[in-house]
């Protein structure tokens, strides 16, 4: 029987030579048993022995002893620093694993990565005849691959603390558009990510110093242009830039879009921001389902944002926060799950919120065009291009948070109103022109702190009654009732090239019941109705 093969692969936020450097010669050499511990129901690395030379060197040998009291030869067999390294593995002494397999060959593939560094891991047995290769076959598939996953878990967590994330991987041109705007397969791979992942990959390239870029420095601000805007409108130019942005906006599975040259893309609107990371959970009683429900309690992450060019203080700016949850309390859950994502804004021709504090962002916000000026070019624009995308272009459903975690066959119930606010008696950060990422860096870290300790607390308010009246550029929305459900707490944050060019928010497609998916306007890519 031919050799039966697994892998597993990792997002490593270290650059890849300086991650080899640790792994390979170092960690693999005398700490191994930090990385392979007892996982999957399969026993962990104890100690070696008679190691015979460095493990970077092909030739070198030892015995590796494991924590169920056997032992097994690993040699190197093969070293391209800092590309690949391999090793084989021999002579087995539990008497199940010597009876089944002539030897395992482990290799390493180390690739440069917009995160850092992409780490594959593939394991190959070699049966010791075809009965043994049956038997096997649903071990390595399996429990040795979730043992391997958790291996690399370890590793990346460790090389995150111990060597330092990437920084200052990418240019900051302030307008100049770059990415696919439009669908990539990326987009179309079936739901899901990983938390630790898409975190990972937030923290890998802050845009100043400090683990979380929360040192003092300067922040970029990337221009919205009305040109950008407008871009591709012309027959016989280029594809309509916002027109297909929009789409995949609606359409896109992605929750990180690292586009073909791994630089993700630029927004159109809303170019400036910061992820903000913590937990979603609903404590009070509700008649909703999902994440929803009384007693949901998931992982969360957003992107704090300003629609537009404005971030300081006494500026003319709509604040908002996109945010996405993960079904699950563990941000180290092994496998991809389906996020649910929401939009909350205030007044989209901006307001004059001085403080984050007092900002109210609703999922269905007020709209005061003339306030943009001369930016209002964009927002005609915007307004033109969503409603022949998706029928409603000032308001997004809540379904999703409504169905993520929900049993199968259970009656969908979403509420139709979210309103997010900090809660009262939080500090209100003085500064005269204070920018708001920094703003969210002073709830969260003390002055020279290399840690978050503080926190932000947005109470969940929704609601099923109310009305929006109005005009295109110009509506108001009332809604009454409004009830307490939960908070949103938040306890990290990070300014980052990923967080603005990589990270991705889905904008739920409308619904004309927003309880029934078959009533949805937009489906494959199309508006149907």
């Amino acid at each position: 029987m031919s050799r039966i093969v697994t892998t597993v692969t990792g997002i490593i936020p270290v650059a890849r030579e300086p991650f080899f450097r640790w792994l390979v010669p170092g960690v693999f050499y005398d700490e191994l048993h930090t990385v392979l511990r007892d996982a999957a129901g399969m026993p962990g690395v104890q100690r070696t022995s008679g190691t015979t030379g460095p493990w970077d060197v092909p030739g070198s040998h030892r015995i590796v002893h494991t924590t169920d009291g056997y032992q097994a030869r690993e040699e190197v067999s093969a070293v391209d620093a800092p590309s690949y390294f391999s090793y084989v593995v021999t002579e087995f002494t539990q008497p199940l694993f010597r009876r089944l397999v002539r030897e395992a060959r482990g290799q390493w593939w180390f690739e440069d990565h917009p995160a850092g560094t992409r780490a594959t891991w593939t394991y190959s047995f070699e049966p010791t005849s075809t009965a043994a290769g049956v038997a096997l076959l649903p071990v390595v598939k399996g429990l040795w691959n979730r043992y391997m996953a958790a291996a690399m878990k370890t590793a990346a967590r460790r090389a995150e603390a111990e060597v330092g994330t990437l920084r200052g991987t990418h240019p900051v041109a302030l307008e100049a558009l770059h990415g696919p705007q439009g669908m990539t397969e990326e987009d179309r791979a079936p739901r899901g990510s990983r938390y630790a992942e898409v975190r990972a990959a937030l923290y890998a390239n802050p845009y100043r110093g400090g683990r979380s870029g929360q040192e003092a420095g300067p922040l970029p601000r990337y221009r919205s242009t009305i040109r950008n805007a407008w871009k591709g409108l012309l027959p016989g130019g280029k594809q309509d830039q916002l027109w297909i942005a929009s789409a995949r906006s609606i359409d896109s599975n992605a929750d990180l879009r690292w586009g073909p040259d791994g630089k993700g893309y630029r927004r159109i609107l809303s170019p400036n921001g910061m992820a903000v990371l913590g937990t979603w959970e609903i404590t009070e009683d509700t008649p909703y389902t999902g994440y929803f429900k009384t007693g949901a309690r998931g992982l969360f992450m957003g992107r704090y944002s300003s629609d537009g060019n404005e971030t300081k203080r006494g500026e003319r700016r709509s604040l908002s926060l996109a945010g996405k949850i993960w079904p699950t309390d563990d941000p180290e859950h092994p496998e991809p799950l389906p996020t649910a994502s929401f939009m909350s804004q205030e007044d989209l021709g901006g307001m004059r919120t001085d403080y984050i504090n007092d900002a109210e962002l609703t999922n269905e916000p007020n709209v005061t065009a003339y306030r943009r000026g001369i930016y209002i070019l964009i927002m005609l624009r915007a307004g033109f291009i969503f409603p022949r995308l998706d029928k409603v272009s000032d308001a997004r459903q809540l379904y999703e948070i409504a169905e993520i975690g929900k049993p199968e066959g259970e009656p969908t119930r979403a509420p139709r109103f979210l309103r997010l606010k900090m809660r009262p008696g939080q500090r209100r950060m003085p500064g005269d022109d204070l920018d708001f990422r920094d703003e969210i860096y002073q709830h969260l870290f003390e002055p020279g702190a290399k840690e978050p300790t503080g926190e932000i607390v947005f109470d969940i308010f929704v609601s099923d009654d109310g009305t929006s009246t109005g005009i295109p550029g110009f509506r108001r929305v009332k809604v009454r009732q409004w009830q307490r459900v939960g908070q949103v707490t938040l306890t990290e944050a990070v300014a980052s090239y990923n967080a603005d060019h990589v990270i991705h928010f889905r904008h739920p497609g409308w619904r004309t019941d927003r309880d029934d998916a078959s009533t949805a306007i937009r489906r494959d890519e199309q508006r149907v109705r």
